[in-house]
Order: C-alpha cells, then sequence, then structure tokens
C-alpha cells in the first residue's frame, strides 16, 4: 500500500490559523506506523505534491541542521544544504511541503500552491522512503521516547527566510527561537500523545474549531510534529508559537485585525479539539483510569513585541492582571480549566514573551478567549482597564451610554475640565493621554447642530498605566 503525506489546506477566508491538521486519510496512515520519508516528499506524483514540483524547488526546502534526543544527537555531522544527509541513527526528521500541487495539477486556491503555504516537520523512524511515526509502537521501544523526552530541534529555513508566521507543535514546549534574519528556528519540546484520526467525525478537524461528535478515540498516539505557516497570513503572529496536549487539532481565531490604535477591541480565541473520552485502552500517567473523559492542555507563547502590538501591555510582568482568559463554548465544562502564566526569557527559552498554559481542559470543542479585562464598557465599573494611546470609538460610546443617533444626527463628546489632561476627543472619539479619571459627555445634536432633548449622558473611566 502506498504511504502517503499529510495534507493541511486552510481557508484563509475564515480568518482563523489552524495549528494542526488530521483531516485525510493519510493521517491515519501516519497512525498506525506508516508516512512519507523524505526521499519520497521531495518527489510529487499523481497522488501528491512534493519539493521538486513547487516553484522553490528542492533547493529552497527547509532543512533540519541539529537533533537531538536527551542530549544525544542525531546526526553525524552539520547539513549545509537539503541534499545532505548525515542521519547516523534511524530516528530523523521529515519536511513536508504542505498544499502544494500533484503531477498534472494546477495550482489554484483552495486546491493546490506552486509552494507550500505550510510546512510541516514531523519525527519518526525508519528510512529515507518511510518512516514509523508513533513512538509508543513496539517497533519504536528501541528509541525509548516518552513524554519526559526532550527533542532539540534547529531548522533552517532556506527559501523560506524571513517568511515564518505562526508555528503550532504537538507537545510541551520549554524553548522557541526563530531569527528571522538567519532563517533558523530552534525548538525545544517533549512530545504528547494525541488521539488516532481513524473513526472520526470529519467536524473534529475542521478550522477554524467547531465542533466533535466523536465520542471515543480509537486509540492514542505519540507523535512529534510541527507545523510551520509561510503564507504570511496574519503577519502580526510571526514568531508566535502554539501547542497542544491531547489534541486532534487547534485553531487560533483572530475576530478583526490587530489595531494598535484600539488594543481593547483585540480578541484572540484559541480553539482545541478532540473526541470526549480517551480510548479505551489507554490511561494517562496523571491517575486517570483508561476510557474516562479526556483531559488535555494548550500552551501559547505570546512574544512581548506581541503583547504590546495586540493590547499595549508595556510591563509584560502584569499580563495576568491586565488579561482575560476565559471559557467561550463548552461551557458545561467551564471552571476546570486550570491558567498560569509564566515568564520566558531569551537567555533561558530563547525568546522574551509570556507562556499561557490552559491545563485539565475538557473536551469535545472547547474555546478560549484572550482580550483586556474591562473592554466591554467606558463607565466606572471596577476592572475596567484604559491605558495610554487607547481609544474609546463613538461606536463603543454609543453602546454604553445606550444612545442613538437618527439619520442627519450627529455625536458630540467633550471631556470635563479636570480629566483634560488624562484624556482628549479626536472627532468623536475618547484618547487616554494618562493615568487618572477622565469624565466625559456625550451629546447627541440633530441636523442643525443643536443637542436633543433628553439625548446627554455623562460618565467617567478610570485609566491605568
Amino acid at each position: 500500500m502506498r504511504v502517503k503525506k499529510i495534507v493541511a489546506i486552510v481557508n484563509s477566508v475564515a480568518f482563523a490559523i489552524a495549528l494542526c491538521v488530521a483531516a485525510t486519510p493519510s493521517q491515519a496512515l501516519a497512525d498506525v506506523g506508516g508516512a512519507q520519508g523524505q526521499s519520497s516528499a521531495d518527489h510529487a506524483d499523481q497522488f501528491n505534491g512534493g519539493w521538486d514540483g513547487t516553484t522553490i524547488g528542492l533547493a529552497g526546502r527547509p532543512y533540519v541542521t541539529s537533533l537531538s534526543i536527551d542530549g544525544v544527537s542525531q546526526l553525524s555531522d552539520v547539513p549545509q544544504s537539503p541534499g545532505d544527509n548525515f542521519w547516523k541513527t534511524p530516528v530523523r526528521a521529515v519536511v513536508y511541503a504542505f498544499n502544494t500541487c500533484r503531477v498534472g495539477d494546477q495550482p489554484s486556491p483552495g486546491h493546490c500552491y506552486a509552494d507550500p503555504n505550510r510546512i510541516g516537520i514531523t519525527l519518526g523512524y525508519g528510512n529515507s522512503d518511510s518512516i514509523g511515526t508513533d513512538f509508543n509502537s513496539d517497533a519504536a521501544a528501541p528509541y525509548g521516547i516518552t513524554t519526559s523526552s526532550v527533542i532539540d530541534l534547529k531548522i533552517q529555513l532556506n527559501g523560506f527566510k524571513g517568511a515564518l508566521g505562526w508555528t503550532w507543535l504537538n507537545g510541551h514546549p520549554s524553548y522557541w527561537s526563530n531569527d528571522a534574519a538567519s532563517g533558523v528556528v530552534e525548538v525545544k519540546f517533549s512530545p504528547n500523545f494525541m488521539p488516532s484520526s481513524q473513526g472520526l467525525d470529519p467536524m473534529c478537524t475542521t478550522i477554524p474549531v467547531s465542533n466533535c461528535s466523536t465520542e471515543q478515540a480509537s486509540a492514542e498516539v505519540l507523535s512529534s510534529s510541527l507545523i510551520l505557516s509561510v503564507d504570511k497570513t496574519n503577519e502580526v503572529f510571526g514568531g508566535a508559537l502554539f501547542a497542544t496536549s491531547a489534541a486532534i487539532m487547534g485553531s487560533i481565531e483572530l475576530a478583526s485585525p490587530i489595531n494598535p490604535a484600539d488594543p481593547a477591541a483585540t480578541k484572540l480565541t484559541y480553539g482545541l479539539a478532540a473526541p470526549h473520552l480517551f480510548a479505551a485502552d489507554y490511561s494517562p500517567a496523571d491517575g486517570v483510569a483508561a476510557g474516562d473523559a479526556r483531559r488535555g492542555a494548550l500552551y501559547a507563547l505570546l512574544p512581548n513585541s506581541l503583547l504590546q502590538s495586540a493590547f499595549a501591555l508595556d510591563d509584560p510582568a502584569r499580563v495576568a492582571d491586565l488579561l482575560s482568559v476565559v471559557r467561550v463554548t463548552d461551557n458545561a465544562a467551564q471552571g476546570a480549566d486550570q491558567v498560569a502564566w509564566t515568564p520566558w526569557t531569551s537567555s533561558e527559552n530563547g525568546t522574551d514573551g509570556q507562556l499561557v498554559s490552559i491545563t485539565n481542559i475538557s473536551f469535545s470543542s472547547p474555546k478560549f478567549e484572550v482580550s483586556l479585562k474591562g473592554r466591554e464598557t467606558v463607565g466606572g465599573n471596577p476592572g475596567d482597564i484604559f491605558r495610554k494611546g487607547m481609544k474609546k470609538s463613538q461606536a463603543e460610546i454609543l453602546k454604553a451610554l445606550k444612545l442613538q443617533l437618527a439619520k442627519g444626527q450627529k455625536l458630540r463628546v467633550s471631556i470635563a475640565k479636570a480629566s483634560t489632561k488624562v484624556c482628549s476627543v479626536s472627532g468623536t472619539a475618547i484618547t487616554v493621554a494618562k493615568p487618572g479619571k477622565c469624565a466625559f459627555t456625550a451629546t447627541v445634536l440633530n441636523s442643525k447642530g443643536k443637542p436633543v432633548a433628553g439625548k446627554t449622558k455623562s460618565a467617567s473611566f478610570t485609566t491605568r498605566n
């Protein structure tokens, strides 16, 4: 039987970022120990795309320059090009060109692309034509890879230097660096179990996460894989890393483009999907019985640069106080999830940022929204957070004060004299200048510029550093 490789096509119109792929029959083959080796992945045929069928070609293919497992190198030398093969053990990493065209196909959006929009990297064992991918199988026992193993992987992006957006990982990350200038990416992580895709409801793998009706997984597999986005979708996520445990897939959605002038409007939604129950023959190390309700985790590294651009957080140490992480689907399970923030530094973890860990997640398709706390109102409710440079638009002011504009009417906003150093009016929006109390008045004017009776309201809110 011919082994196919995993394919990942994402509809960019959905304005979502796919973090994992497991939706094709080829993934099911991988679950039982078979996937394309590098030799097969390099060549397009009537079944699969391949690097030699891309515009960038074999010469532009990313390649692994270093791979160690628990401190033991799997290479005998340092590769200097995609063609170098210095594997000294059967454990290797294969680089796939996702969503490229098969022989005879023509590139078209949503079908196939002249160059990959996603690059897949999967660890396996075997030769250059095919690899096994389940490190929990009997065949993988000699390699001793477990959930406690530490895998250190370096990748030269080569022809995709400077094009890396987000990256998804199946595992628990401890180090991540992305040097756009050199094109070198390094990640350290421990692999995780994930459910087999065999017998899954196809909705379990939709992008973005929507629903997963499969009650129980057929099996759990121990795998090590990454997906790197190189189509420059949502470039603000360049260098951001996302990882999952016990999920078949994950996604991140952005309701609207990030606007640095209005960070309070930013909403990131992380989603995971998997069968509700673990496989009948699988019990995790934390004491959960075989076949019990699934528990998993999501890890998201938010670089300090992203915290600044998306949420205007100048002090990342305050991220737990200023950002809210709330479960917004499967609310019956809300409250079991545990959220923690861990600071990362470039010296210890490769990147300066904050890692949010959401653990003890129940399934089947939970979603979590990350936003600034108290962003829904402009009133003085405790917990409202407005910072220097933030703007409250006319629409937000009208909604908060329960005012409406009829045809021909306009809104006039004025700042109280005592608050002029704290905030100011730009058109009909309020801009925060410094910490303090911002008191203002909003008046609806008719077509002649006269105040409408009963349509003048005042309010205030507190601003912070």
